[in-house]
């Protein structure tokens, strides 16, 4: 079986994953724009507290997506399937859809490629994305292997990844086709902070940017 790097944090209940949540979501919604936008994925058991989580932090929930994984999502004996997740979508207020258009409410992908326990296919966060504007600028503060930033350079948006996972780091920087060491490459630039306080045990934060 392929090992990937473990999840920070997954020692939380509940509770403590609430105030977490809202916490980061608060910040992310202070950085936004005043058009901004929310995308975030879930399992069926997390949606009621990340649900809690985004409004407790400020966000317009206006709905969410389903994520059908196809038949080659993880089978389970006596159930159902589990094939599909779910993508909340917030804003950060008003929302005035720059595209136009109506967009799917179920986008299908199978599981492919991943490189990261989490990692989602780049088609499928080309084709979420597909609801901004051209050129828009796109956070992922929990970046893992990349497929999101991925999907959104190829869509033409600008991006910033942030993670903790050197191992994860490394892995996003190939898929970007960025080198994670102290040179720089095309379009994107990756490089480590140090933490001012380094919870977790974890020295260092590491990001990866669009240099325009």
């Amino acid at each position: 079986a392929r090992r990937y790097p473990p999840v920070l944090g997954d020692w939380r209940d509940q509770r403590g994953q609430l105030a977490w949540m809202t916490g980061w979501l608060s910040e992310c919604r202070r950085l936004a724009r005043p058009d901004g936008a929310l995308l975030l994925f879930s399992d069926w058991r997390q949606v009621p507290l990340i649900s809690d989580a985004v409004q407790a932090a400020g966000w317009v929930w206006r709905g969410q997506v389903v994520w059908d994984k196809t038949a080659r999502a993880r089978p389970v004996r006596g159930s159902y399937r589990h094939q599909a997740e779910f993508v909340l979508f917030a804003t950060k207020g008003p929302w005035t859809p720059p595209t136009g258009g109506t967009f799917p409410g179920v986008f299908v992908h199978a599981p492919a490629g991943k490189n990261h326990l989490t990692a989602k296919p780049v088609r499928l966060a080309r084709d979420l994305l597909g609801i901004l504007a051209p050129g828009s600028d796109v956070l992922d503060p929990f970046m893992g292997g990349g497929s999101i930033l991925k999907g959104a350079a190829d869509a033409g948006h600008r991006v910033l990844g942030i993670e903790l996972q050197e191992e994860s780091f490394g892995a996003a920087g190939r898929l970007l086709g960025v080198p994670t060491g102290r040179q720089e490459r095309g379009s994107h630039s990756a490089r480590a902070v140090p933490r001012a306080v380094s919870g977790m045990g974890v020295p260092y934060e590491y990001a990866i940017k669009s240099k325009n």
